[in-house]
This record gives structure tokens, sequence and C-alpha cells, in this order.
């Protein structure tokens, strides 16, 4: 791989992980809300499903950051340093 493939890869690291915090952050939400919507603080069965349909979601966007996370360790395995892949 290129430099500019491996500076493409730290880009979309940054990227990964901040699609990935902000799903996160937006499932918290989401529950804070569903909670709140029933006098009993426990979630009904619609609210259930729209959290575990939030939290895959999420899994996806870390799953994804963590694929990108291997593509960037596999260029240090190969001596590849952090410098080298934003091609300074």
């Amino acid at each position: 791989m290129n430099r500019e493939s491996a500076a493409e890869i730290s880009r979309r690291l940054a990227e990964d992980l901040n699609q990935a915090s902000a799903e996160y952050m937006r499932l918290q939400r989401l529950e804070m809300d569903i909670i709140r919507e029933t006098s009993s603080g426990i979630p009904l069965p619609d609210g259930v499903v729209r959290i575990i349909q939030a939290w895959e979601v999420v899994r996806v966007a870390f799953a994804e950051y963590q694929r990108t996370v291997k593509r960037y360790r596999d260029f240090l395995d190969r001596g590849v340093v952090p410098e080298d892949l934003m091609g300074e």
C-alpha cells in the first residue's frame, strides 16, 4: 500500500471513531427518553425494541472502527510508523 492509502486509513480511523461515538451518545439519549416516556421508569415493549435496534447500529459502527484499527495495526506490523501513515 502507498502513503495515500495509509493516510486514508488514518483519516478513516478518526471518522469511524467519531461515528461510533456519536451513535453511542444517540443511543444513551434514546434510552433516557424511552424511560422517561413511562411513569414506572420501565420501558414498554416497543421502547425495548427501539433500544435493541439502536444498539445494533452502535455495534455495527464500532465493528467498522475495529476493522479500521486492524488495518492500521497491519501497517504498524509492517514497520510503517504513524508519521508515515500521515505522509509526513
